[in-house]
């Protein structure tokens, strides 16, 4: 008797949805120091009259700041490909 009650089916209702984001607890924050990397404006130049050794430490800062954001980019990357394996 109590089988022909439960149809399967057949709710009162509809169940309810709940949505979860799993992602902050599957997948670890992006590390300060590489958030604040690839957050850097690039350096400015030099003002006013630039001599050669001026002209010269200001390419190899930016070359050393481009270096310093890829391998920061590369770090989000990793961590990135390898949370969604999971």
């Amino acid at each position: 008797m109590f089988g022909a009650l439960m149809m399967g089916g057949c709710a009162a209702s509809p169940p309810a949805k709940v949505a979860v984001d799993l992602a902050p607890r599957r997948c670890p924050a992006i590390a300060t120091t590489d958030a604040r990397i690839l957050g850097e404006q690039p350096l400015p130049p030099p003002s006013s009259t630039v001599t050669k050794a001026q002209a010269q430490e200001w390419i190899d800062g930016l070359g050393a700041q481009v270096r310093r954001m890829n391998r920061a980019g590369a770090r989000v990357v990793r961590l990135y490909s390898k949370c969604r394996k999971k």
